[in-house]
């Protein structure tokens, strides 16, 4: 948590903003975030977007900003911003969370996912996924079984027309079971 005045300087902050940075309080109070070079030149402008804002008296975030630390390492930090005005002065209150953790998991889950869909997509069994009434996803090999060059035609599309009529109860009361939390097949002709 930190304080800074409308012009960007810094007011004062807490030991996890000196620990975040790497500044001591001390080195922080006084100066602004420009002097500083604290944010990463890409923010800058989106900082100063912000302070104006503030200048409004309107609160922000949370928006992600790469800081620059003392000794010379990044990491991603979300801010949100709170003006209110103190003794008859306008300052700004940002909290800082650092999230660099969080954004390496999202990329590694993201690479993840790309490569399940890469396997799905080039499996030769048809693969379906429904809600209750449309398809949510479908392989091209299901796309090509119901008679479509690819699934992404058949996608929200209706399912219950590419079952014969013959079948329409067996799946809707497997469809109740699963929603009541009780056992279906996954797998039936």
């Amino acid at each position: 948590i930190y304080l800074n005045d409308l012009k960007g300087i810094f007011i004062d902050g807490n030991e996890e903003a000196e620990r975040i940075t790497g500044y001591k309080r001390d080195e922080l109070i006084g100066k602004s975030f420009l002097d500083l070079n604290i944010l990463a030149l890409k923010d800058l402008h989106r900082a100063a977007v912000n302070l104006g804002k503030n200048l409004l008296g309107q609160p922000t975030g949370p928006d992600e900003f790469t800081l620059n630390q003392k000794k010379g390492g990044h990491i991603t930090v979300e801010i949100r911003t709170f003006p209110f005005t103190f003794k008859g002065k306008k300052i700004v209150m940002g909290i800082a969370r650092d999230v660099s953790h969080r954004i390496q998991i999202e990329r590694e889950l993201e690479k993840t996912q790309l490569e399940y869909k890469k396997l799905i997509d080039q499996a030769s069994d048809a693969i379906i996924i429904t809600n209750e009434t449309r398809i949510l996803f479908a392989n091209d090999a299901l796309a090509h079984l119901v008679g479509y060059n690819s699934a992404e035609e058949i996608i929200g599309e209706l399912h219950k027309p590419f079952y014969l009529p013959d079948y329409y109860d067996q799946t809707d009361e497997y469809t109740r079971a699963r929603r009541k939390g009780e056992h279906a097949p996954s797998r039936y002709q």
